[in-house]
């Protein structure tokens, strides 16, 4: 066997391929075969020797069928399989056939696609090997190819070839489908928008904004960048933007992530008092795509109406801004020029389509229907994505996001062939394909704390009973509170007894309080079922990234200390004043990232890992005081909830961001990080929480604070961390930390037993000699730990006891301690009576994790 690289092993690769049957695998799969002959959907038998690494399913909940769809997600690689490369990687399906697919290694101890067929409502299951000797692929005639010449790169998916120019703000120079040209740049091709005031802007593309970010055989992703020049702009820096396109095998549609961006603010201090107020005012922005037709007709689809035009007058389905009145707050309209064809409440699988005898294009925008005002307009020749249909106020340092899909088909489209394209384009966007392995290989892997492997027992009836709960009600709750518009999706603040709203805007946001998003993506990976990826988490951590985080975007003030992080308070979500997530200020520890992690490496995005490498920039900058020095609210390195997540954020920095150059900025910065803590900290397993001064005593933060956030973060860092000691002393610490929880926060009867009714103790006080622990005793200050915190701060008992080195000393009495927790646990007021909230989310916090230790050792 050749030798292979000496690159340190992946944790986590993204792996993409056809299969012809429901599949599961991780990684990027091809999209649905829209014109030109079919794509075949694998590479032929495989018949070399591999060794087994996991089964992968791909699960489609979707009520239409999903035939040769673009399907990738992060899959977990395990430390001990020692692969250092992913050229070895292969992918097969049923009948031993080889599926194309792709591999990138999203990070590595110490993510790729594929192209998948699934049923409606079913899964798909495929094989992941890694080969025995060098892998060669057949050829592929399918696979997307990119061939350069200066500024111009053709792309070549076997189905369409798009001619893409560098220099152009629309970047598509031309596309041909079935040997026949459809589209071609003209003016007024690309990004648009229109400021508050009714002054059409200019788009200009930045220096180095158009990349090819990933090329692979099954899809390439590029990115395109710039900005809005205006004679005068609201807060004195122009409007940026960013597209990104994604091409795949065997398909003539084009996966659309846009964005617009206000990056005025100095990230330091608000303009005025209690309000980020840097706003930009816009009444439209848009991506125009001209197409070439020689007989034009129009063609719009509601969820159950179709209306064509050969008309000029222009089509438009519209998500309007909701009413400020009482009744019609939701409004959504077809209309023909200035007639109304149709008015609703709201627009599930919307889809407007222009083509003529030879060919036919349509665009469609996901979850249209919450992030209004958005619209799909065709006019002339032209079809139009407006992320921004209305005036708004984009708020400081904030992003306007969505996707969308642009499709492309041979000859004339009946209207049956549209309705299903529409739904087909929905559950594309807003239920991709994801790939997940068994749980049993998850947690052998190792890279996550241990999720329960059994369907069912009495703990995790309870709480798959509380989740679906929370989950269904969380859905509801945004038509009840009307949570819409760049607030969607967001959880309540911390009220479960919220009120009915008269109009949006009214309600207090959460700002995805304490990581609602973590548990919901953590449950798929158990589960494997899609809903609790899409309905909620994935767009909820996009939403979180880029509407709630503070971001200058390409800009760098070196006054900025808040890019990457939080910065105003919950605020409101009235969209049109420019508040929302930038009203109050405050300390900037609202930052609750621990689902953001979960949501990349389910649905990898470079939009996301950008917002990490921001963050990472800024800590970098902000955290720069020597190890006992700094700023108390600013640059000290305490064990805090401000200083953990944004450590956090660095530690996501650390293992996700491509750039070989700032990857290892972030990685760097992150061991000095974490030598402090080992030196001034952690030095005797006590999680101490002041920043230095800790030698003779010292107090932790609050136990909830601990099982609810540090923890989390320190297991992070332990599964990670190249430096082996540094990885040593902080799994020590989190055992030590455990066992001391264990002795003298929880309460036991005089049997032992642990006493779920009692009032627990809330921090550790502990005093030392010579780095050592002398004693170390319970303390109630302030709020005691609530019974509703007790199974979640039990669950972090049993993740240290699993590290310790007696190995599972504490566990069955611990896990039983957890069911009588559970059983004496509130459900019916935390989970069963509104969505998420802020209670809900802080006590499932690693609760998974405990039934998954608990398990192993007290399965009930």
């Amino acid at each position: 066997m050749p030798a292979r690289p000496p690159l340190p092993p992946p944790s986590f690769v993204l792996v993409p391929s056809p299969p012809p049957a429901t599949p599961a695998v991780t990684g990027s799969f091809p999209a649905t075969h829209t014109a030109g002959p079919a794509a075949p959907s694998d590479l032929g038998v495989w018949a070399s020797a591999a060794t087994g690494v996991a089964t992968l399913q791909i699960a489609n909940d979707a009520l239409v069928g999903r035939h040769d769809s673009l399907a990738f997600s992060g899959v977990p690689i395990s430390r001990s399989l020692a692969l250092h490369d992913t050229r070895w990687l292969v992918l097969v399906g049923p009948n031993e056939r080889r599926l194309q697919a792709q591999f990138n290694v999203l990070s590595r101890w110490g993510s790729g696609p594929t192209k998948a067929n699934v049923p409606a409502s079913s899964s798909v299951w495929y094989s992941l090997r890694v080969a025995s000797t060098s892998v060669s692929t057949p050829h592929d005639a399918y696979a997307v190819r990119i061939t350069s010449m200066g500024s111009r790169h053709t792309v070549d998916t076997g189905a369409a070839t798009f001619v893409l120019d560098f220099g152009l703000v629309g970047l598509i120079a031309s596309t041909q489908v079935g040997g026949g040209l459809v589209y071609v740049d003209t003016a007024g091709a690309g990004p648009s928008a229109v400021d508050g005031e009714g002054y059409m802007l200019n788009p200009t593309v930045d220096r180095g904004g158009p990349l090819i970010e990933e090329w692979g055989p099954i899809k390439a992703v590029v990115r395109t960048r710039g900005h809005f020049a205006a004679a005068t702009v609201y807060c004195g820096h122009d409007l940026g933007y960013t597209m990104r396109m994604t091409f795949t095998r065997g398909s003539a549609n084009v996966d659309l992530e846009f964005e617009v961006h206000n990056e005025c603010g100095d990230g330091h201090s608000p303009a005025s008092s209690n309000f980020w107020s840097r706003q930009y005012q816009v009444r439209e922005v848009s991506w125009n795509f001209p197409l070439i037709l020689t007989s034009r007709r129009s063609t719009m689809l509601t969820d159950g109406e179709v209306f064509s035009s050969s008309g000029a007058d222009p089509m438009a389905l519209e998500q309007e801004l909701g009413s400020t009145l009482n009744h019609g707050w939701r409004r959504a309209k077809a209309r023909r020029g200035s007639s109304i064809l149709w008015s609703g409440s709201e627009l599930a699988h919307p889809l407007v389509a222009l083509g003529d005898a030879a060919n036919t294009a349509a665009i469609a925008l996901g979850w249209m229907r919450y992030r209004e005002p958005q619209a799909l307009v065709a006019s002339g020749n032209t079809l139009s994505i407006r992320i921004v249909s209305d005036r708004i106020g984009l708020g400081e340092a904030q992003v306007r996001w969505n996707n969308a899909q642009l499709r492309f088909f041979e000859g004339h489209a009946s209207d049956s062939a549209l309705m299903r394209h529409a739904r087909l384009a929905a559950a594309e966007i807003e239920r991709g394909l994801l790939v997940k392995p068994p749980v049993a290989y998850i947690n052998s892997c190792g890279v996550f704390p241990r999720l329960p492997e059994s369907p069912s027992g009495v703990r995790l009836s309870r709480y798959l009973s509380a989740m679906s709960s929370v989950h269904t009600r969380t859905l509801s709750d945004w038509h009840r509170v009307k949570n819409f518009g760049i607030t969607w999706p967001d959880t309540l603040s911390s009220n479960q007894h919220e009120q009915d709203q008269r109009a949006p805007g009214q309600f207090a946001l959460g700002s995805n309080y304490w990581s609602a998003t973590s548990s919901e993506l953590m449950e798929f990976y158990r589960s494997g079922h899609p809903k609790w990826a899409w309905d909620f988490a994935i767009p909820a951590e996009r939403t979180f990234l880029k509407a709630v985080v503070y971001n200058v975007g390409t800009r760098s003030p070196t006054s900025d200390i808040r890019s990457g992080f939080h910065a105003g308070n919950l605020g409101n979500g009235d969209q049109r004043s420019g508040q929302p997530f930038r009203f109050g200020y405050s300390s900037d520890d609202y930052l609750y990232n621990q689902g953001s992690d979960e949501a990349y490496l389910v649905r990898p995005s470079r939009s996301l890992e950008e917002v990490f490498a921001k963050a990472c920039r800024t800590f970098i900058r902000r955290y720069d005081a020597s190890e006992t020095g700094g700023d108390e609210y600013v640059s000290q390195l305490a064990i805090t909830r401000q200083v953990m997540q944004h450590v956090n954020m660095l530690r996501y920095a650390a293992e996700y961001v491509q750039d070989a150059t700032l990857n290892q900025a972030c990685h760097s910065k992150l061991e000095v990080v974490v030598q402090k803590y080992v030196n001034h900290n952690l030095f005797a397993g006590i999680f101490c929480a002041a920043h230095a001064g800790n030698m003779a005593a010292c107090s932790s933060d609050a136990a909830f604070m601990y099982g609810a956030l540090h923890a989390d973060v320190f297991f992070g860092i332990w599964r990670h961390m190249r430096n082996a000691s540094l990885r040593a002393a902080v799994g020590s610490a989190l055992a030590e930390t455990s066992r001391r929880i264990w002795q003298h926060v929880v309460v036991k009867d005089l049997d032992g037993a642990v006493d779920a009714s009692a009032q627990w103790n809330n921090e550790l006080r502990c005093t030392f000699v010579s780095g050592a622990i002398r004693r170390c005793e319970g303390r109630s200050i302030g709020e005691p730990t609530y019974p509703s915190e007790h199974p979640m701060l039990l669950s972090t008992v049993l993740m240290g006891d699993e590290l310790a080195s007696l190995g599972h000393s504490l566990c069955a009495s611990a896990a039983a301690g957890l069911s009588t927790s559970m059983a004496l646990m509130d459900w019916q007021s935390y989970f069963r009576v509104s969505g998420w909230w802020k209670g809900a989310a802080q006590s499932m916090r690693t609760l998974i994790h405990g039934l998954g230790v608990a398990e192993s050792c007290d399965p009930d």
